[in-house]
C-alpha cells in the first residue's frame, strides 16, 4: 500500500493515570471575584490548539478493492437506541443542520462507527476509524479534510479520537474513504472500555451537578459548567491535550481540551454549544436563551490565583476579538459559512460577575446585551412569566438599575396563548390626487401587518407586510376627492398558525384634481379675467398672483360653481402670472390640488408702440430678400412697405407679434431694394403705429451665362462666358484632387475670358464660375455655372 503523508505522523505516548479533584456538588462561585493579583499576560500564551494532521493515502485499484472488501468484513455498527441517545446528547446538531444530504450521510456513518466503538470492547485496527462508503467525488481534498475536522470538533464525547485525519482513495472521481486516528491505547478494546467507564462516570457526575441549577435560567447552568471546568483544570500540554480526555481524566489540558469538555457538558444539559478554532486557539459559542455568545474558558482560567476572568465569558465576536491578542480569536476561514453570529455582550469583566437575571413586573428578565456601543443597544428578554402573563405581551422596554433595555421577544408562549398586540398609531401620513399614505407605529413583537381597504361593501386585503420594520404603505390608483376606509392589524405566529391583533381603523380623502381649462378670458388696460372649468371634486378655488418675487393669495372662492375671476388694478401693457388650485376638506383638514399656471398681458396704454429693433436683411436669393427683426411685445403686429418707383407701397401686414420674418419675392437679380417696417397696436378700436425702421438690400447676382470652352491646347484651356453688367466680377474654380480650388478672381465684369495654363495633355478638367458683387461692404455671390474640357 502506497502512502503519502502530508504531515508528520502522530507519535503516541503511553497513557499514564492520575487522579484529579472533582468540583464539589453545591460549591457555587461567589457573586464577585477580586482579581487584583491576576497575571493577565498568561492568557495570551494559552494557544495550544493544533490543526489536525492530515494523511493522504493514494491507492492502486487493486489495493483499493482489497480495502473495500476488508472494511465490509470488519464493519460494526450495532448498538442500542439507548446507547445512541446517550452518546448523541453530548454533541450539537448546529453544524450538522447546515450540511448537504451527502455530507449528512458521511457524518452519520462516522458517528455510527464512533458510537459502536464507544459501546463495545473490540480492537480498532490500524489505530483509526474509517467509513465503509465513498464520499465527496471530485471534491478538493482540503475540503474533505475540513469536513473531517468539523466532525471531530463536533463530537468531543468520542475522547479516543486523535488529532489525525486520513483520506483514502484510488481516483478522486470515485470518492474518498474518510478516517480519523485513534489514540493509543484506546485502539485496544479492553483498555478503551475501562477508560470509557471512567470518562462517562466523571462526565455524568458533572452533568448531574449542573442540572441542579434551574433549567429555565439557562445561564446559571452555563456558568456552573464554566466555573466547574476552570476549578478542575490546570493549563498544561499533554499527550491527549487535543481531546476532552486530558481534562476529564488527567485534570490538565490546553485550549482544545477546555473547549471540547465545555461543549459536551453544555449540550448534555440542553444548551446548544459548538467549538470554533483560529490558527492556534480553540473556544466555544453557546446559545443562551436563543442568543449566541462566545465563551473562552481557557483564557478565563487563572491557575496562579484560582480566580476566573469573566471578560471571556458570554461576549460578542467583536469584543472577544479585541481582547484576543490580535489573531488568536480570529476564526479560521473554514467556519465562514457555518458559525452563528455572536453580536451581544454580557456585563462581566475580569473584575466581577453578577447574575444577568432580574425581576420586573410579571417577568424574570435576562440581560441579552449590556454593551450600549453594540448594535441594538441595551437589550433584555423575558425568560419566565408569572400571574398569567404571556411572553408576547411583555412590555417593549424594561428598566433595571437605572438602565432601560429594549425587549427582544425570544421565548414563545405555549400553543394557544400566543397573542398579538393591537395596532397603534395608524394615521394618514400623506395624500395625492390618486393616492393615500398610511403610517403606523412599529410593533416589536409583531411578525408583520395586514392592511385592508373597504371596497364594494366589504373589506379586502390589499397588502401583507412580512416584517415589523415596515410601518408605511402607499395606496395608489385612487380617485380624486374621494374618501376611503382602511384598517390594519398586527400578526404573530403560534407555531405555523398566524395570530392577529385587533384592527385599527382610519379614513382618508384624496386631494382634489388639478384645475383644468385655465386661460385668460379677457383683457383691459388695468385688468385681466381668468376663466377655468368647473371642478366637481372641489369645494372651491384659491387664486394666487406672482408679486415681488413670491406667490401671494389674491382670492379664495368658496364655491366650485364660480369659474371666473377678474383681477383688477393692474398696469397697462404688463404681463402678469397667476396660478389656481382647487381645495376641499377631509373633516376639518384642508386638502389642495396641484397648481395650474397661466400668464396674461394687459392692454397697452394709448400710446404708439415702440419701433422695431434689429431690422436687417436675413437672407438673399437672385429673386428674393428675407427681412428679419426682433419681436416687439408691445405690438399687435407689423406693416412692411417697399419703395417702388419713388413711392412707398405696403407689401405685407403681419397680424402676429410672434412672426418676426418676411420673404419679399419676385425681385430682380443684382438689384438694390429699399424697405421699411412699423409696428401697429390698438387702444380700444383705435389703431396705433410706431415709427418706421428702414433698410436696403441687394439681391444675389444671376448665374453666369454662356460658359464654354473657347480654346484648347496641349497645356491649356480657355474659358469664355457672357458679360453680366450688374456684377463686380467673377470667381473661377477648378476641381483638383477631390476638391474645388479657386484659380482666378476677376475684378471687372468686362473680362469674359480666362486661359487656364500648365495643364496636362489629353486630360479632362472641370471648372465652375460665379459672379460676385457687393451690398455695401458685404460680398454677395451668384450660383455656379459648370463646364468641362479636354486638352489636346
Amino acid at each position: 500500500m502506497k502512502k503519502r503523508f502530508i504531515a508528520v505522523t502522530l507519535s503516541v505516548m503511553m497513557l499514564f493515570s492520575s487522579n484529579i479533584s472533582v468540583f464539589a456538588e453545591g460549591n457555587d462561585v461567589s457573586v464577585k471575584h477580586s482579581l487584583e493579583n491576576t497575571d493577565y499576560a498568561k492568557a495570551s500564551d494559552r494557544t495550544g490548539y493544533q490543526k489536525m494532521e492530515t494523511e493522504e493515502i493514494k491507492l492502486s485499484q487493486e489495493e483499493f478493492n482489497e480495502l473495500l472488501e476488508q472494511k465490509q468484513e470488519d464493519s460494526i455498527t450495532t448498538y442500542s437506541s439507548t446507547d445512541s441517545a446517550y452518546w448523541k446528547k453530548f454533541g450539537s446538531n448546529y453544524y450538522y443542520n447546515k450540511l448537504t444530504a451527502q455530507e449528512k450521510s458521511a457524518w452519520n456513518e462516522l458517528e455510527q462507527v464512533c458510537i459502536s466503538y464507544a459501546t463495545n470492547d473490540k480492537d480498532i485496527s490500524n489505530s483509526k476509524i474509517q467509513t465503509d462508503n465513498l464520499y465527496f467525488a471530485n471534491w478538493n481534498i482540503q475540503k474533505v479534510y475540513n469536513f473531517i475536522h468539523m466532525f471531530k470538533l463536533s463530537h468531543p464525547q468520542f475522547y479516543f479520537l486523535s488529532n489525525r485525519s486520513t483520506v483514502s482513495y484510488c481516483d478522486a472521481s470515485q470518492g474518498y474513504m474518510l478516517g480519523i486516528g485513534v489514540y493509543s491505547p484506546f485502539d485496544s478494546g479492553h483498555q478503551r472500555a475501562t477508560y470509557t467507564t471512567y470518562f462517562c462516570n466523571k462526565i455524568d457526575n458533572w452533568v448531574e451537578q449542573i442540572k441542579q441549577k434551574s433549567s429555565s435560567l439557562v445561564e446559571e447552568r452555563e456558568k456552573y459548567a464554566f466555573d466547574l471546568i476552570c476549578a478542575n483544570t490546570t493549563y498544561e500540554d499533554g499527550t491527549y491535550d487535543q481531546s476532552a480526555f486530558s481534562l476529564v481524566y488527567e485534570g490538565k489540558t490546553v485550549c482544545a481540551g477546555y473547549a471540547a469538555t465545555f461543549q459536551l457538558l453544555m449540550n448534555a444539559v440542553g444548551i446548544d454549544t459548538i467549538e470554533v478554532t483560529s490558527y492556534d486557539h480553540a473556544w466555544n459559542l453557546s446559545n443562551v436563551h436563543g442568543v449566541w455568545y462566545e465563551v473562552d474558558a481557557t483564557w478565563a482560567d487563572n491557575d496562579s490565583t484560582g480566580n476566573i476572568d469573566y471578560s471571556y465569558y458570554n461576549k460578542s465576536e467583536a469584543t472577544i476579538s479585541e481582547n484576543g491578542y490580535e489573531t488568536s480569536h480570529v476564526k479560521e476561514s473554514q467556519w465562514d459559512n457555518y458559525q452563528p453570529e455572536a453580536k451581544y455582550d454580557s456585563d462581566y469583566s475580569w473584575e466581577y460577575y453578577y447574575s444577568p437575571y432580574f425581576n420586573n413586573g410579571n417577568y424574570t428578565w435576562f440581560m441579552v446585551n449590556s454593551n450600549s456601543s453594540l448594535s441594538g443597544g441595551y437589550l433584555a428578554t423575558p425568560v419566565n412569566a408569572f400571574n398569567g402573563a404571556t411572553y408576547g405581551s411583555a412590555p417593549s422596554t424594561v428598566t433595571n438599575d437605572g438602565i432601560t433595555y429594549s425587549t427582544l421577544y425570544l421565548k414563545k408562549d405555549p400553543a394557544g396563548t400566543v397573542t398579538a398586540n393591537d395596532m397603534k398609531g395608524l394615521k394618514i401620513g400623506g395624500r395625492a390626487v390618486d393616492a393615500l399614505r398610511l403610517n403606523w407605529d412599529k410593533d416589536l413583537k409583531a411578525s408583520g401587518y395586514i392592511v385592508e381597504q373597504y371596497s364594494g361593501g366589504s373589506w379586502k386585503r390589499i397588502a401583507r407586510m412580512g416584517s415589523n420594520a415596515t410601518t408605511t404603505l402607499r395606496v395608489e390608483k385612487l380617485l380624486p376627492s374621494t374618501t376611503y376606509k382602511f384598517r390594519v392589524r398586527t400578526f404573530v405566529y403560534s407555531g405555523n398558525t398566524p395570530v392577529y391583533g385587533k384592527y385599527a381603523y382610519v379614513n382618508g380623502k384624496t386631494n382634489p384634481s388639478v384645475v383644468s381649462g385655465l386661460k385668460i378670458g379677457g383683457t383691459a388696460k388695468d385688468a385681466l379675467r381668468l376663466n377655468w372649468s368647473k371642478n366637481n371634486s372641489a369645494n372651491g378655488y384659491i387664486i394666487e398672483q406672482y408679486k415681488d418675487g413670491s406667490w401671494k393669495r389674491i382670492k379664495k372662492i368658496e364655491s366650485n360653481s364660480t369659474v371666473t375671476y377678474r383681477v383688477e388694478k393692474l398696469s397697462a401693457g404688463t404681463t402678469y402670472k397667476f396660478r389656481v388650485m382647487a381645495y376641499g376638506f377631509d373633516g376639518n383638514t384642508p386638502l389642495y390640488s396641484a397648481y395650474q399656471n397661466v400668464s396674461g398681458t394687459t392692454t397697452a396704454a394709448s400710446k404708439a408702440p415702440s419701433t422695431v429693433s434689429d431690422f436687417k436683411i436675413g437672407g438673399r436669393a437672385t429673386d428674393a430678400l428675407r427681412l428679419n427683426w426682433t419681436k416687439n411685445n408691445s405690438a399687435s403686429g407689423y406693416i412692411i412697405e417697399q419703395n417702388k418707383n419713388g413711392s412707398w407701397t405696403r407689401i405685407a401686414r403681419i397680424a402676429s407679434i410672434a412672426t418676426i420674418t418676411y420673404r419679399v419675392e419676385g425681385l430682380k437679380d443684382s438689384t438694390t431694394y429699399q424697405f421699411r417696417i412699423k409696428v401697429f397696436g390698438y387702444s380700444g378700436n383705435t389703431a396705433l403705429y410706431s415709427g418706421y425702421k428702414n433698410i436696403s438690400g441687394t439681391t444675389l447676382p444671376a448665374a453666369v451665362s454662356g460658359v464654354k470652352i473657347g480654346g484648347t491646347a496641349k497645356d491649356a484651356l480657355r474659358l469664355n462666358w457672357n458679360k453680366n453688367r450688374k456684377v463686380s466680377g467673377y470667381i473661377i474654380e477648378q476641381y483638383s484632387e477631390g476638391k474645388w480650388v479657386r484659380i482666378a478672381r476677376i475684378g471687372s465684369n468686362s473680362t469674359t475670358t480666362y486661359r487656364v495654363e500648365k495643364l496636362k495633355s489629353k486630360t479632362s478638367y472641370v471648372y465652375r464660375i460665379k459672379a460676385f458683387d457687393f451690398d455695401g461692404s458685404t460680398a454677395i455671390y451668384g450660383n455656379y455655372s459648370y463646364i468641362s474640357g479636354v486638352t489636346n
